[in-house]
């Protein structure tokens, strides 16, 4: 969509993954730790590694806000419908016009809401270089406006499996 698609599985892997290589790059071969402390850090690690594989296997929504010209709305929604004939990664897809008054953005005013539903991450991640995806936003790139929003997320009943 012409921005960087920041998704909540991105940013925690990166975080995770920055976290992790930093307390291996701490911890030596001649650093000891207490046999029952050293075990309760394997146990945790292991715990938020299995969680954090079984979000990446859950559902993504990926949420598309515009701001549409009236007069271009019908065939935008149809075309953005359409794609999910044919990128077979989209398991579901809703569309509806943002209720009066219109949601205001940081750079605009929206009308105009997508929610593209996948399986999983590898599904959302094959989906934003697919061709009819690119075909899709070139088409529609006239419409494009700085209210534009787009972002990922997982679904909150996945997220509270997280440990906090």
């Amino acid at each position: 969509h012409g921005v960087a698609h920041t998704g909540a599985l991105v940013s925690l892997n990166e975080y995770v993954g920055y976290w992790m290589r930093e307390l291996e790059s701490e911890i030596g071969p001649n650093d000891h730790f207490h046999p029952q402390f050293a075990r309760s850090l394997q146990v945790r690690l292991a715990q938020l590694t299995a969680k954090i594989a079984g979000v990446q296997r859950g559902p993504i929504r990926h949420l598309v806000l515009f701001d549409l010209p009236k007069e271009n709305e019908k065939e935008i929604t149809s075309e953005f419908r359409q794609l999910k004939a044919k990128i077979e990664s989209i398991v579901g897809f809703e569309a509806g016009a943002i209720k009066q008054p219109p949601m205001k953005a940081q750079q605009g005013k929206l009308s105009n809401a997508f929610l593209v539903t996948f399986s999983n991450k590898t599904s959302r991640d094959a989906y934003l270089p697919h061709d009819e995806h690119k075909r899709f936003v070139e088409k529609v790139g006239q419409f494009l406006t700085p209210s534009l929003t787009v972002f990922d997320y997982v679904p909150s009943t996945l997220m509270n499996t997280l440990p906090k």
